[in-house]
């Protein structure tokens, strides 16, 4: 990566997945779900990115479902909301400086679909005063 000049850029992108965990189970039969050793592999491996090439990370593309939904387009489960914004020290000692969250196609959860569940998310954030960057 530092070859193809990622140390030059601002940050460095990266992607936990662009689909919702629940319409992983039903359309492929996998289980993306995060854990706690799921995440924290995430969280190193975005970690020495982040440090092999100099530049802090942003995380884009989180999926956007949560455990409300029913596991039907644009209703999809997830749990990665979650555990972003109930674990954002971690995810600051990371070296992420910017998390986003969207639907990676059409039948995934987006903000208009959730039930306020992401924009609920982050005002509670907005209110707790955030995370410092590290």
């Amino acid at each position: 990566m530092l070859d193809l000049g990622a140390g030059t850029g601002d940050f460095v992108s990266t992607d936990p997945s662009d689909r919702d965990a629940g319409w992983y189970r039903a359309a492929k039969g996998m289980d993306t779900f995060w854990n706690d050793p799921r995440f924290a592999t995430y969280l190193a491996w975005s970690k020495k990115l982040a440090e092999t090439v100099g530049r802090p990370t942003v995380m884009w593309q989180i999926p956007v479902g949560n455990w409300q939904q029913n596991n039907t387009d644009q209703h999809w489960q997830d749990n990665k909301v979650d555990y972003v914004f109930g674990n954002l020290d971690k995810v600051a000692d990371a070296h992420v400086v910017g998390v986003f969250f969207g639907s990676g196609d059409t039948p995934q959860t987006t903000p208009e679909t959730d039930g306020g569940y992401l924009f609920g998310r982050t005002q509670g954030y907005d209110k707790s005063g955030g995370a410092k960057l590290r």
